[in-house]
């Protein structure tokens, strides 16, 4: 947004837009400042750190514009503009704090992204057409405020907060219009704060181990992530693009997890090959997430926390998944119960022992079973092997003194 081109009744904006056309005199006359004040407060150099800095908050970069709009600060106090000394520190503040919240200090930029609805009119007025800008802030205002509850575990100031941010995105997307490619950036921020959203509560489900409720919130979002997928595409690449597509990635590792996770934690049963391969497929998106975060600077690092627990729970379902094929579980018990009675049948049949020889048999039969089912685990019944080949070696020591 070029804020000197912008049609405004701001005397401050008015007063930019002569500048700009070289036209110093009717530039400071507009604002009430004199010759010697504007020479005094370095009017022109002021003047163009507010232009600077305004095109890059509403541009999206935030914290490159701070300190710009606050050089502007004292400029703007001895004007009588006095909407201007009311919202030029307003925007400052916005920035900072939206900078804050980039860098996931949520703590700091609660105190710098409160805004009444009466600013929220006043700075409409101020620069016509920033209503959209305007909603942006205030939603990542109270994201901010969510985050701070998150930080201390208080779960339905949390969930009532992020109401708060999907009401004010729905006013948003009323007045988006996605055919105009300068709305795609806010888009993004809709659908992909609230693709965000709902990883925060996917891990709060993953955590408590609920899967059906994992399940469907995966399902839910779903509409969220494909309408995401349109907008980035057509994006620029950019620090928040990247991030865009972190959670995009970390939304397809809680899909796999949501079908995994209740078949082998729940219900105790071993990973098939096929979900074996499902989470080789997540180790290699946890792989790309932790990459791209790597990548997007200050807005990357609030992802690592989760991407690196990720990577352990990742590590554990194969644990778990392979502990379970190996364990003396449902499987295994079949098998030995089945070579069990194989061998009964066979010896009894055949052999037709008697005495102890019947139960030198019997203890063989048991030991062949357990090495069917549970394969090198069998060696945890060592005793049983030891008690074995002692009777054995006692019956061949008595055959030869017989003999």
């Amino acid at each position: 947004m070029d804020i000197s081109k912008t049609e405004t009744k701001s005397p401050l904006l008015l007063s930019l837009q002569h500048l700009k056309k070289k036209d110093l005199k009717s530039s400071t006359e507009i604002l009430g400042i004199t010759d010697s004040q504007a020479q005094e407060i370095d009017f022109i150099n002021r003047m163009m750190a507010l232009e600077e800095g305004l095109n890059l908050l509403f541009s999206g970069h935030h914290s490159q514009s701070v300190l710009l709009l606050r050089k502007a600060i004292p400029l703007i106090n001895i004007t009588n503009d006095e909407e201007a000394k009311i919202l030029v520190p307003t925007l400052a503040n916005f920035a900072e704090g939206i900078a804050f919240l980039l860098q996931g200090n949520a703590h700091d930029a609660v105190k710098l992204l409160r805004i009444s609805s009466d600013e929220i009119q006043r700075l409409n007025f101020f620069i016509p057409g920033m209503k959209k800008s305007l909603l942006s802030f205030k939603a990542a205002a109270e994201l901010a405020v969510a985050r701070t509850h998150m930080n201390i575990g208080d779960i339905p100031e949390v969930e009532a907060t992020f109401g708060k941010v999907i009401q004010i995105h729905e006013e948003l997307l009323s007045i988006l219009d996605e055919t105009n490619i300068e709305d795609f950036p806010l888009f993004n921020e809709v659908f992909g704060t609230r693709l965000e959203i709902s990883l925060v509560f996917m891990r709060f489900d993953l955590e408590a181990l609920d899967f059906d409720s994992l399940i469907n919130r995966v399902d839910f979002t779903k509409h969220n992530l494909e309408k995401l997928s349109n907008f980035i595409e057509k994006t620029p690449e950019s620090p928040i693009k990247i991030a865009l597509e972190i959670v995009q990635t970390l939304y397809v590792i809680f899909e796999i997890y949501s079908r995994i996770g209740k078949n082998i934690i729940i219900e105790r049963l071993p990973l098939k090959k096929t979900e074996m391969e499902e989470l080789l497929i997540a180790d290699k998106k946890i792989f790309e997430a932790r990459q791209k975060a790597n990548n997007a600077g200050d807005r990357g690092k609030m992802f690592l926390y989760t991407i690196n627990q990720l990577k352990r729970l990742n590590n554990s379902f194969f644990t778990i998944g392979k502990v379970q094929k190996n364990d003396f579980g449902r499987m295994s018990g079949l098998i030995a119960l089945g070579a069990l009675i194989l061998q009964v049948i066979i010896v009894h049949l055949t052999i037709r022992p008697t005495g102890n020889a019947a139960i030198l048999f019997f203890l063989g039969e048991i030991i062949v079973s357990l090495i069917a089912g549970y394969g090198y685990e069998a060696l945890k019944f060592k005793p049983l092997l030891k008690l074995y080949s002692d009777s054995i070696r006692k019956k061949s020591n008595g055959k030869k003194n017989d003999a």
